[in-house]
């Protein structure tokens, strides 16, 4: 068996290149297309501008071993607004060196103390027939009562009119009764079932329409001043009263239903 050695010397240099294409040749080949997309996740993410919109990939991996590719177009719009300088300037100053974290700029150094006067200014109304708005709660109601029945003392006695006996039966003995107060006991009505915004003027208007009022009383409340929901109405002949009654009664009035009667007499 002839074995035969190639020296050195007997290597061309052809032959030296063409082994080194081969080579570099296989490795290319050998390249797979996973071995370039592992060279992808390397890179996260990059970025690209087509046509003035930015474009960015992002490659991920999820719970699944399986890489993920993201692609988001971007458009950006530049907004150019005018700005005075003078206010750009104003934006832009210090606060004082006081306290760049704090919106105070100047506290007051002067400490103003307010004297509340001790006098009353309703201390004029003392010893006058309101006294009795600064006495204690124990003789405030009897003080009350005094000053409103006061009127009373100053009034002379009328003569009481000679009457019918039937209409004289029914009276209590030992009282004295106003001539007028009879009379418009007669003629006077009593109206229920009103709202709370119901005023003086509203029901003029509705039960002047039926006769001549000679007095009107709303009953209301202290604090508020809105109606009760009652009030008095007297005419001046029994007619008008009798008239009213029977038009008025059950007549619609603000989404309710008046009640009109006949008022009845206190026993006093």
């Amino acid at each position: 068996m002839i074995q035969t050695e190639k020296k050195w010397a007997d290597i061309d240099v052809d032959d030296d290149e063409s082994i080194n294409d081969n080579e570099i040749k296989k490795k290319w080949e050998d390249i797979d297309a996973d071995d370039d997309l592992e060279a992808n996740k390397k890179l996260s993410y990059f970025t690209n501008y087509e046509n003035g919109i930015k474009v960015v990939t992002k490659y991920s991996e999820n719970l699944k071993k399986q890489t993920v590719k993201v692609t988001k177009k971007i458009q950006e719009v530049v907004i150019k607004k005018k700005l005075n300088k003078e206010i750009n300037n104003r934006l832009n100053l210090k606060n004082f060196n006081i306290d760049i974290h704090s919106s105070v700029t100047v506290e007051p150094t002067d400490v103003v103390n307010i004297e509340v006067p001790k006098n009353n200014p309703l201390d004029f109304l003392k010893d006058t027939e309101y006294d009795y708005l600064f006495a204690e709660q124990t003789n405030k109601t009897a003080k009350d009562l005094k000053n409103r029945f006061k009127i009373l003392k100053d009034e002379e006695t009328e003569d009481v009119k000679a009457e019918d006996p039937s209409k004289a039966a029914g009276r209590r003995e030992g009282l004295y009764y106003r001539p007028h107060d009879t009379q418009n006991k007669e003629c006077t009505v009593r109206v229920t079932n009103l709202s709370e915004d119901v005023n003086e003027n509203e029901l003029s208007n509705l039960f002047g329409k039926v006769g001549n009022i000679v007095r009107m009383f709303l009953a209301k409340h202290k604090e508020t001043q809105n109606s009760k929901g009652f009030a008095f109405i007297t005419y001046s002949k029994r007619e008008e009263a009798k008239r009213a009654i029977e038009k008025l009664n059950r007549h619609g009035f603000e989404n309710l239903l008046l009640s009109v009667e006949w008022a009845k007499p206190s026993n006093r």
